[in-house]
């Protein structure tokens, strides 16, 4: 009992800093400032992706790497629709939605959505500092909305670089984001752009995207910039050779210093895919994810197709991250 008492403060503690991320209101908190703000931009949906390590901008094969690089989802050839759902010690919770279908043999469209809620969260304000002494002021709740709007389009023939072929495709991302603090409500729009290039036959892949560019939120007065990331990742898969994909990504948050994200996807089998990842943004946690995949035919079609990946992130005395994605593509 005083160990889960411990990991729910510590928990607390990490959702008031979030918050304090997103709204200029001293009223509530005792203090907080922030270079950034929509925490909900900055939470990846797809537990592939986070066994992974975070690392998705040069990863085609899943649709939801769209989320790091738009640019991923031009070679999808086939309809997908994907549900994702996170836990953090079940007083956090967050679910999201992505429908994906090619347009033509080359063009393909997503809309994907997130929401973060909680309730009941303790309003506190600091009396003391040196004594950690707090006021109770009650509750509020939270509730952050993502809808997206997804773009790509690759090439119908290599095209000729430096006198190599390359294979490319680049990814626009629209995206509106609303954010329910208490009384308090803000929204924006802010966007994804990528590029993603392949030498045909070859095992590499090079991947580069900027996400939540431009846009802004204001709840009280004052006003936080979008979580703006710019990421540049390589891949290494020879399906035809190897059952070992890697995948890295170089990551930069902006006010922040340059992180990276490293995975290894495994194929045990054409059920089953063990992964492993290394993240060093997570500052509270200790950084590395484990995850697996399991895949089996539905419908009685061959290319139809079940996915159901998960992942686990530990973040010490914050408890356990367990995420869990659905993915049909058919």
């Amino acid at each position: 009992m005083k160990k889960l008492i411990k990991k729910q403060r510590a928990f607390w503690k990490l959702l008031a800093l979030l918050i304090l991320l997103n709204i200029n209101a001293n009223n509530l908190f005792a203090s907080g400032s922030a270079t950034s703000g929509a925490i909900l931009l900055r939470i990846p949906f797809d537990a592939r992706n986070v066994a992974l390590g975070g690392a998705g901008a040069s990863y085609v094969g899943n649709i939801n790497s769209l989320e790091n690089n738009p640019a991923v989802a031009a070679f999808s050839d086939k309809a997908v629709i994907s549900l994702s759902h996170i836990d953090v010690l079940s007083e956090a919770k967050m679910n999201s939605f992505i429908y994906s279908e090619p347009l033509s043999e080359n063009i393909v469209i997503s809309l994907y959505s997130k929401i973060l809620k909680s309730d009941n969260i303790p309003k506190t304000q600091m009396i003391e500092i040196d004594c950690n002494r707090y006021l109770n002021q009650g509750t509020f709740n939270i509730q952050d909305y993502l809808v997206s709007l997804s773009f790509a389009h690759h090439t119908k023939k290599p095209l000729a670089i430096l006198e190599t072929n390359i294979m490319a495709s680049y990814g626009l991302t629209l995206k509106y984001f609303k954010s329910q603090i208490a009384e308090y409500s803000a929204n924006t729009f802010t966007g994804d752009v990528g590029i993603y290039f392949m030498k045909p036959y070859s095992s590499f892949s090079f991947g580069v995207a900027l996400q939540n560019f431009g846009g802004k939120i204001k709840y009280i007065s004052g006003s936080d910039k979008m979580p703006t990331t710019f990421r540049a990742g390589l891949t290494y898969n020879n399906i035809e050779y190897s059952k070992l994909i890697f995948t890295g990504d170089i990551i930069w948050l902006r006010a922040e210093n340059l992180k990276a994200g490293i995975g290894i996807d495994y194929k045990i089998s054409r059920s089953l895919t063990l992964r492993t990842g290394y993240d060093s943004r997570d500052d509270i946690g200790l950084g590395y994810t484990i995850g697996f995949g399991l895949n089996t035919n539905i419908f009685r079609k061959q290319d139809a197709l079940l996915s159901i990946d998960y992942a686990y992130k530990p973040l010490e005395e914050l408890g356990d991250y367990h995420y869990l994605t659905l993915t049909i593509n058919y």
